[in-house]
């Protein structure tokens, strides 16, 4: 099973987490094996979601988390992507050959394989 992490539950967020549950099956079949959100960072509370108890505001839970594949970031700006994207030892960085910031790179609902 491959974990993923969300970083962020906005607009862009919360379509994700909705894509994640309501296509469970398809994102399997095409993963290769099952995938599911471990972790959505966000600084609000979101009860009465079906994912409720995923929810967290302390980053190093995702970070420390050794069964985490994938590193979804969904806030906007780029000062929480380039400061958590640097404390994630082992992420795939796609701009690192191109020399684009890593922040820069991430803002706006990218995503960060350990595939």
């Amino acid at each position: 099973m491959k974990k993923i992490a969300l970083l962020g539950h906005g607009v862009v967020g919360s379509g994700v987490m909705e894509i994640l549950t309501k296509n469970q099956k398809l994102l399997a079949r095409q993963a290769g094996e099952p995938v599911e959100a471990a972790w959505v960072l966000d600084r609000r509370a979101f009860p009465g979601l079906p994912y409720s108890q995923r929810f967290t505001q302390d980053f190093s839970l995702i970070r420390e988390d050794p069964e985490v594949a994938v590193v979804l970031e969904a806030l906007g700006g780029v000062g929480p992507a380039f400061t958590w994207g640097h404390h994630r030892p082992g992420l795939h960085h796609p701009g690192a050959e191109s020399g684009q910031e890593r922040g820069h790179l991430q803002q706006g609902a990218g995503g960060d394989p350990r595939l």
